[in-house]
């Protein structure tokens, strides 16, 4: 991924995802820490602190979901140390590259705004996208941002944030007409 694009991704992120230093459960009842970085068992959460963060990963998960996510914040009173949550942050990045290349190896030939709402989905719902998104990875393979820009949505996701993903797939059919 270009620059570029790394930077235009990390501000869709934090945009929608913000960043807290705490754990939390999002809507899916999943503990989350950071720029939205899942943490699917307490091994995930060791790297931000060894046994504490495992433990406080363990007393998150026992919280009934559906609170805002400050409520955990003041139910644990656990911070994650800024550095660390960083370097989890950019190893997950990496990963969900990784995942990305392997189903669209011409990934980083795609227009900007391309790259980053389809980093967006991956992010926010997984980057298994051709097994969970059979209509947007065909979209996404053949290049068809209308299509993509009508395949992005998440099933109760924030409006904003489906917007900004067709936003950017609609961006991408401008920017690739000739110019006059």
């Amino acid at each position: 991924m270009t620059p570029e694009a790394l930077s235009a991704v990390r501000a869709m992120l934090v945009t929608f995802e913000q960043n807290r230093p705490y754990m939390y459960l999002d809507p899916g009842g999943v503990v989350t820490v950071g720029i939205g970085i899942a943490l699917f068992d307490c091994s995930d959460a060791f790297v931000l602190g060894g046994e504490s963060a495992c433990d406080n990963w363990d007393f998150v998960h026992a919280l009934p979901a559906g609170m805002v996510d400050v409520w955990y914040s003041r139910q644990s009173g656990w911070r994650g140390q800024p550095d660390a949550l960083e370097a989890l942050f950019e190893r997950r990045l990496a990963k969900t590259e990784a995942d990305l290349l392997a189903q669209f190896p011409d990934l980083a030939d795609w227009p900007v705004p391309a790259q980053v709402a389809t980093y967006d989905v991956a992010w926010n719902c997984g980057s298994e996208l051709l097994h969970h998104w059979p209509h947007l990875s065909a979209a996404l393979k053949a290049h068809d941002w209308q299509e993509a820009s009508e395949q992005c949505a998440t099933r109760g996701g924030p409006a904003m944030r489906n917007d900004a993903r067709k936003a950017a797939f609609l961006s991408c059919l401008t920017s690739a007409a000739p110019s006059a």
